[in-house]
């Protein structure tokens, strides 16, 4: 059991940061005009969407889904607020901080 649960995890973070760095790399492909960055975000995706896939052969697929996309939406906004420089508003931070919280609560259901 605790096998079947450490590798859903695993697939589950590699799809997350698979994710992450693919979304991170779309505005340096230049609406997919530059061919390097343009191929290391569909690789990335391609990668992300293979472990999304294994993940959910091990575990429910709405917590897996849930978990990708909230821990997702919350790394890329910080991933943006420090790499390309944009801020968020109080409302938007808030926003995240349900998104965070309501993840956490998906997680340990």
């Amino acid at each position: 059991m605790i096998q079947i649960i450490l590798m859903s995890t695993t697939w589950l973070f590699i799809a997350i940061l698979t994710e992450v760095f693919g979304t991170a790399m779309l505005p340096k492909t230049r609406h997919f005009r530059r061919l390097a960055p343009t191929i290391f975000c569909a690789l990335s995706y391609v990668v992300c969407f293979y472990a999304q896939g294994q993940a959910m052969k091990l575990m429910t697929p709405g917590i897996a889904y849930a978990i990708w996309c909230g821990m997702g939406t919350v790394l890329i906004t910080v991933i943006s607020s420090i790499y390309y420089d944009m801020h968020t508003s109080i409302f938007e931070k808030a926003g995240i901080a349900l998104i965070l919280s309501g993840t956490l609560l998906m997680g340990f259901a």
